[in-house]
Formats: structure tokens, sequence, C-alpha cells
């Protein structure tokens, strides 16, 4: 897809954060170096420019192994405002099992998000 072909110097960051949420997805890094360096930049311009961040982990196996996934996005996760993570998701990529308070709570270990959708 063309989105494995971006990178950070690429990317209108102006227009991208001329709003109040940016939406970012776990997928997006599993598809190389180029476009995890843009996640991690647009996250990284965001926070400078005041902009919340919502991610989504949306852990793909086909793109990358749990152990690499986990690793690479948990920097990522931590700058959230708003985090999405399915429970199994949580439990394979940081190991937060257990219950759904008990996964939300370990989660929120992990980033700054005041909002978590589990």
């Amino acid at each position: 897809s063309a989105a494995a072909r971006i990178t950070p110097e690429a990317i209108r960051w102006e227009a991208l954060l001329d709003t109040r949420l940016l939406h970012l997805t776990g997928i997006t890094p599993a598809l190389g170096p180029g476009p995890a360096a843009a996640v991690a930049e647009a996250i990284r311009r965001a926070r400078a420019a005041g902009v919340a961040v919502s991610f989504d982990v949306n852990y793909r196996a086909r793109l990358w192994g749990a152990e690499a996934a986990g690793a690479a996005l948990r920097p990522l996760l931590a700058e959230a405002d708003v985090l999405f993570c399915k429970s199994a998701d949580a439990a394979l990529l940081f190991g937060c099992a257990g219950e759904p308070r008990v996964q939300i709570e370990a989660l929120r270990r992990l980033t700054r998000a005041t909002t978590i959708f589990c």
C-alpha cells in the first residue's frame, strides 16, 4: 500500500495537525521503518501543538509478531490521551491480563490516557 512508503518528510504537518484530536493506528508502524517513524513524529508534533492523541493498537499478527509489536507500540501508546485496545491484544502484547477492570488498570499504567476502551 502507499502507506508502506510514507516517511515523516512526506507529511504536510500543518494540515495534519489542524485538529483537536489526531487518531492513529498500530497498523501503520507495522508497515515498516518509514511508517513507524511517521507515527512517532506525528505523536511528537501533536504533543508540541497541544493536539490530543487517540491511538488504536489494532494488532495484526500477519504484519508482525507479538513481541516486536509490543515493543514498538509501547512508547506510542504511552503518549495517547485516548486508547483503544482489544483485551486479547492487551494480554498478548503488553501482559495486561485478567478481568476487564484489571486489564484497564494495567493499561492505564502504560499510558497517559484518561479514556481507555478495551
